[in-house]
């Protein structure tokens, strides 16, 4: 059968009602082309819990809890270790889209006194990685996220200002427990935490949080207000009371209980020289465009694209088939 892998960052399926739409136009494409078998996936997911305040055992089981709380994000691997002298542990579920077979979460650097877990995918992997092997780093895996591990040995939190790519990441210096968070520049990798009487609490999403039994459940009534006003609530600002959203371009450290939050990247326009000519600026989208689609080809797995109809989905589809390899499955709603 030919399996159609669906990757989204704001699938409907996260919600009960968007994952019974989804189910019906499962249905349907099914239904249409005899032998076609369509699984609709999430992305991956990550927790963690920092500067615990609470018997190890107890700490455990709450990872346990946030863990199981993600598995419909990552349905092919899951990981998890837990540092009781650093007082800190890391969780993954993790959906395998590059290195299927040695890319197992969480990643350990060279040493093992750093940990990583990662959600999303980093494009301009490969020249990191040949950079970061010239500079003496040694690879456990060829999955593309582990060079987040090496640049931040070398780079700190400057890091990410290297990365090209959507992602939320959580590194953890098991020595000492610090947890250092990102988020992807433009916030397509969401990142929850929140600050508990137990401990320093993360992960990809607010059910996995409160899954923990560790923060009380209860509303944010003005996050909830500024949800009904515009239709989502921007970070830090979520509909849950001690819950916030990492904002997009910023890390977040948690070192012995301390938070400290920095932005590692901004939006900044500068002004370039004119052109005479404005076939320079069509030529210049266009290569920018190719480039884009041709980066986020590199996977292990199938890769399909959903196309509206649109002038945006069609051309990213065009593009998309024409950097294939292989024959491009097309999908639409309708």
């Amino acid at each position: 059968d030919t399996a159609a892998i669906v990757r989204k960052p704001h699938f409907p399926g996260t919600t009960p009602s968007g994952r019974r739409s989804v189910q019906k136009c499962v249905h349907a494409w099914e239904s249409r082309r005899p032998g076609l078998k369509v699984t609709i996936r999430l992305v991956c997911g990550i927790a963690g819990i920092s500067d615990f305040r609470i018997p190890p055992e107890d700490a455990a089981r709450a990872l346990a809890r946030m863990s199981d709380a993600l598995a419909h994000r990552g349905p092919d691997d899951s990981g998890l270790c837990l540092y009781p002298a650093a007082g800190a542990g890391l969780a993954v579920r993790r959906l395998a889209l590059v290195d299927l077979i040695t890319g197992a979460q969480p990643i350990s650097n060279e040493d093992e006194t750093l940990d990583l877990v990662t959600n999303g995918e980093i494009y301009n992997h490969r020249e990191l990685r040949r950079e970061l092997e010239q500079r003496g780093h040694r690879f456990r895996t060829s999955t593309d996220v582990e060079v987040i591990l090496h640049l931040y040995e070398d780079l700190g939190t400057n890091c990410f200002q290297r990365l090209n790519g959507m992602f939320a990441a959580a590194i953890l210096d098991n020595r000492t427990g610090t947890v250092v968070l990102a988020r992807d520049r433009c916030g397509m990798k969401p990142l929850y935490y929140a600050e508990t009487r137990a401990g320093f609490l993360f992960a990809s999403e607010p059910g996995a949080i409160l899954a923990s039994q560790l923060l009380e459940r209860a509303p944010d009534w003005e996050g909830l207000d500024i949800y009904l006003a515009v239709g989502y609530t921007p970070a830090p600002r979520t509909c849950f009371r001690g819950l916030r959203k990492l904002k997009a371009g910023h890390c977040l450290t948690v070192e012995r209980g301390v938070v400290h939050e920095e932005t590692y990247w901004s939006l900044a326009y500068r002004k370039s020289a004119p052109r005479p000519d404005e076939r320079e600026y069509a030529e210049e989208l266009e290569h920018i465009l190719r480039a884009a689609v041709a980066s986020h080809m590199d996977a292990d797995v199938p890769i399909g694209a959903f196309v509206s109809g649109g002038w945006d989905s069609s051309l990213v589809g065009l593009m998309a088939a024409e950097a294939s390899s292989a024959r491009l499955s097309t999908f639409s709603i309708v």
